[in-house]
């Protein structure tokens, strides 16, 4: 019993653990004990709001580190795909910014942006932190999380590596 509650809750927090890391709202700018946090409060949010797919009874008699490792392979590169489109919301800010600052002669006073580490201009970040602002105002975390909770059901944990009911 003990041992399907850890795989199921592993495989949980590596899908919303990658999913936080790449996200730009906490790729770069959060501390890691932050961003460790926040993976690990909404890994016990979907432990309790999820139920597994699989049969616990045959996972757990037929529990095989390989097949662990491949469905933890599978649910970090979910997660991972999923911050990284949502990323992709932001990135036409950084474009713009970026754009706008060359073309009125601002680009030679980089600094750090909050998407990435690459050196960026004021109004690069300015455009960017806009954007952010912009997406948490029309409630787009709301979408970004109700996203990830629809995940677990269009894409069970395991799924085809662990035993179906």
């Amino acid at each position: 019993m003990i041992e399907t509650i850890a795989v199921y809750f592993g495989l949980i927090l590596t899908r919303v653990g990658a999913f936080v890391a790449v996200m730009p709202l906490f790729a770069d700018r959060a501390p890691r004990t932050v961003r460790a946090g926040l993976a690990i409060a909404l890994a016990v949010f979907y432990f309790t709001a999820v139920s597994p797919k699989w049969d616990s009874t045959i996972a757990a008699s037929k529990a095989n580190t390989l097949l662990f490792a491949l469905s933890l392979g599978r649910e970090a590169l979910i997660g991972a795909a999923m911050g990284f489109a949502f990323s992709m919301f932001l990135l036409p800010a950084q474009i713009a910014g970026t754009f706008v600052s060359q073309q009125i002669g601002l680009a030679l006073g980089p600094q750090s942006g909050p998407v990435g580490p690459p050196a960026a201009s004021p109004i690069a970040v300015a455009f960017e932190v806009l954007a952010s602002l912009i997406l948490l105002e029309l409630d787009g975390h709301h979408v970004v999380l109700a996203t990830l909770h629809a995940s677990f059901a269009k894409l069970p944990l395991g799924g085809s590596i662990l035993p179906q009911p």
